[in-house]
């Protein structure tokens, strides 16, 4: 299988998904992180969507396997919570 999660992969989508000079920058995307804020251009990450949710999933499995990332309830309780998915903690 090949691997999605690749840091020069992040970066291009990461580049790609930010307002070029010039752009309409009235309708965006606001992603708070840790230590910036930035705008996304909606159309382009839209775009980008599926391949961002697959590095995703490989980043959590991996975040379990080193255990970083944590369910906060067994598997077999996952229906009874809004949208019937888990909940995951980073440590």
């Amino acid at each position: 299988m090949d691997t999605v999660l690749r840091a020069d992969r992040v970066s291009q989508i990461f580049l790609d998904c930010l307002f070029k000079d010039g752009e309409d920058k009235s309708n965006f995307v606001n992603a708070e992180g840790i230590t910036s804020t930035v705008e996304f251009n909606p159309d382009r990450l839209n775009g980008h969507k599926a391949e961002i949710e697959a590095m995703l999933d490989e980043l959590f499995q991996l975040g379990i396997a080193i255990g970083k990332v944590e369910c906060l309830l067994p598997r077999e309780m996952w229906p009874t919570l809004p949208g019937g998915m888990p909940y995951y903690v980073v440590n």
